[in-house]
């Protein structure tokens, strides 16, 4: 599992689960590390976001394509209230990163 806040002392004490389902599923996870990835871990560092960890995986079993996710993002906060805001509470808007690439892999979310 890929993630943001590993190998520190950060332990959220709710996490909201994010629900993926990419047409390619490699080229998703590639995506999600390279575009995502980065860009929590300095909205994260930064303290403008209310999340304090980010972490990515992709499901191995059950398999096959009638499932409806295959990719899972947890989003860790500290409070009930930041977990389950309709969006992340961001300080300042930051500059989000380019989506055309990850939005072609990836066709549906659900949280």
């Amino acid at each position: 599992m890929a993630g943001v806040g590993e190998g520190t002392d950060i332990s959220p004490q709710y996490v909201r689960m994010n629900y993926a389902k990419a047409s390619d599923l490699p080229k998703y996870l590639e995506l999600e590390q390279s575009v995502w990835q980065p860009f929590f871990k300095g909205q994260i560092e930064s303290k403008n976001t209310s999340q304090v960890t980010w972490r990515l995986a992709s499901l191995l079993m059950p398999a096959g394509a009638d499932l409806p996710f295959n990719a899972i993002t947890a989003d860790g906060y500290n409070t009930l209230g930041e977990a389950i805001a309709t969006s992340t509470a961001w300080k300042e808007t930051p500059e989000f990163p380019d989506f055309t690439t990850l939005n072609e892999v990836h066709d549906k979310n659900r949280i």
